[in-house]
């Protein structure tokens, strides 16, 4: 578990302590999907955050014109700008495509503790989640 973890963006810098003493600490669940099963579904509320630890997830992004698609590989998390904000519904729709996709899913409120106990992990998911709004910034409204 401890390398999937490391191979995370929100995991990048961490020591083999921090990360063991996380793992021993909070309730991680695996889910292992085969190709074509649903990992999220448009609409659902972002309870969890969704960490993909193998494989790859297919996204349908509707859009006023046409439905965006592209792919998301391991090791990722899934739209973790969902999980705070005025919005916390996925606008689309994201199905394992590949057989063996795993995803970690650690809950709103034991990610919030994970958060206050290291300045890393606090410092990684800020890095993510401005990313994140710098690109929305750049890209026009029917690519985002």
């Amino acid at each position: 578990m401890y390398e999937q973890l490391t191979r995370l963006p929100l995991f990048q810098g961490a020591t083999k302590e921090q990360i063991v003493e996380l793992i021993e600490k909070l309730p991680l669940h695996f889910v292992k999907l085969k190709a074509g099963e649903t990992a999220v579904s448009r609409g659902d509320r972002c309870t969890h955050v969704r960490f993909i630890v193998s494989g790859r997830i297919d996204i349908t992004r509707p859009t006023p014109d046409v439905a965006q698609r592209y792919t998301i590989s391991a090791p990722a998390v899934l739209g973790p700008e969902y999980l705070f904000g005025a919005s916390t519904v996925y606008p689309f729709d994201a199905i394992a495509g590949s057989d063996g996709c795993g995803l970690l899913l650690l809950a709103k409120r034991d990610f919030l503790t994970m958060l206050e106990s290291n300045r890393i992990f606090m410092f990684n998911i800020l890095n993510m989640l401005s990313t994140l709004a710098q690109r929305a910034d750049t890209l026009p409204p029917s690519q985002l």
